[in-house]
């Protein structure tokens, strides 16, 4: 019986990788699968006579290229979405649910995509509340033409999710007339320096 050097779960163990801080191995497993899946789509399916799914295929009148492709594609899609090219996966697990739509592990991928995106939109619309609210507070407390700072601290800027709160606080910024602070959590001294240094800017405005 040959051994698949990928399957389904390389896309979780890349994950693993990236919450143990090992982006490069993350990274290269990533790419790594990227490439298996795109080899894969463009060779011949063969009948593995040890798979479990044998008795289907052999009961069932089972296109084998065509499942294989599927796979292939759903391989390709976990990784795009792994290395952050989020439209790229998107727009694959909805090529793979009109060729098949009942391939259960692509209609569950793009479903947790849209509620991520969901969650993503009413944080930043969450994100600039909090900013107004807190520009609108200090203004009308201190009433004074002095610059409000407010700093917002992220674990990992490098990722979307992090960008776009990002994007919609320097939104508020502008909107509301504070300045705004952004950095990365890298280490709890880190945060609390970074805190300490905010309130010497203010108390220094």
């Amino acid at each position: 019986m040959g051994v698949r050097a990928f399957s389904e779960s390389t896309y979780l163990s890349a994950l693993a990788l990236r919450s143990l801080g090992r982006e490069v191995e993350s990274e290269k497993l990533l790419r790594d699968l990227l490439d298996y899946a795109r080899k894969l789509a463009k060779s011949p399916a063969k009948i593995d006579y040890f798979a479990t799914s044998l008795p289907a295929m052999l009961l069932f009148d089972d296109d084998l290229q065509h499942r294989q492709t599927i796979h292939a594609r759903f391989l390709e899609a976990q990784a795009h979405l792994g290395l952050g090219e989020k439209s790229l996966a998107e727009k694959s697990l909805k090529e793979i649910l009109r060729d098949d739509p009942n391939y259960t592990p692509a209609a569950d991928l793009l479903s947790s995509l849209n509620t991520e995106e969901t969650h993503a939109i009413v944080k930043s619309l969450a994100v600039i509340l909090m900013c107004a609210f807190i520009a609108t507070w200090f203004g009308c407390s201190k009433q004074t033409s002095d610059k409000i700072t407010i700093g917002y601290i992220v674990k990992q800027p490098d990722q979307p999710w992090f960008q776009n709160e990002w994007k919609f606080a320097q939104q508020a910024a502008d909107q509301y007339g504070f300045d705004l602070e952004k950095w990365e959590a890298k280490t709890a001294q880190k945060v609390v320096a970074d805190i300490d240094r905010l309130g010497t800017m203010q108390h220094r405005a």
